[in-house]
């Protein structure tokens, strides 16, 4: 599945940089935020801005990273 296909889900007023973010969870999997910086090459600040917009809307998901507990993992809730 693309991001195209969950469009009833995504609110229209979402910013095009948290709908990157949220393309690129859903294309990938799971990212943590340096991951995500890394693949959008947005700053850390929008990525992050983003990552909090999209949780507030449960599109997005963080808990721990087993690999670094102190980095947070994210992933898309979107399902179909």
């Amino acid at each position: 599945m693309t991001l195209a296909d969950y469009t009833d889900d995504i609110p229209e007023d979402l910013a095009p940089s948290s709908l990157f973010v949220l393309r690129v969870l859903v294309d990938n999997g799971p990212m943590t935020t340096p991951q995500l910086r890394r693949e959008t090459l947005l700053s850390i600040r929008t990525v992050n801005l983003a990552i909090d917009r999209l949780r507030d809307e449960g599109l997005v998901e963080s808990k721990p990273d087993i690999a670094e507990p102190r980095r947070q993992e994210h992933s898309a809730t979107l399902t179909k």
